[in-house]
C-alpha cells in the first residue's frame, strides 16, 4: 500500500469512527460534513441511502454506540 492509499485509508477511518459519535450523528449539518456529496449507501432492505437521507434519518433518531461491553440502545 502506497503511503497515499495508507493516508486515505486513515481519513476514511477516522471519519467512520467520528459517524459512530453520538453528539455528531445528532447534528445533521456535522453528518453532512463527514460524508461525500456522492455518497450512496445500499441497505440490506435494498433501500437506497443518500447523503441527506442519512443525515435527515440520523439527526431525527440518533442511535447510541458505546463500547462493545455495553448494551446499544435508542433514544428518545
Amino acid at each position: 500500500m502506497s503511503m497515499v492509499e495508507n493516508e486515505d485509508l486513515v481519513e476514511v477511518v477516522r471519519r467512520e469512527q467520528q459517524l459512530l459519535d453520538p453528539t455528531i450523528r445528532e447534528s445533521g449539518q456535522r453528518v453532512r460534513e463527514l460524508l461525500h456529496p456522492d455518497f450512496v449507501e445500499y441497505g440490506a432492505s435494498g433501500r437506497t441511502w443518500d447523503r441527506a437521507t442519512v443525515s435527515a434519518a440520523l439527526s431525527a433518531n440518533p442511535l447510541r454506540i458505546q463500547h462493545p461491553s455495553q448494551s446499544i440502545h435508542r433514544t428518545s
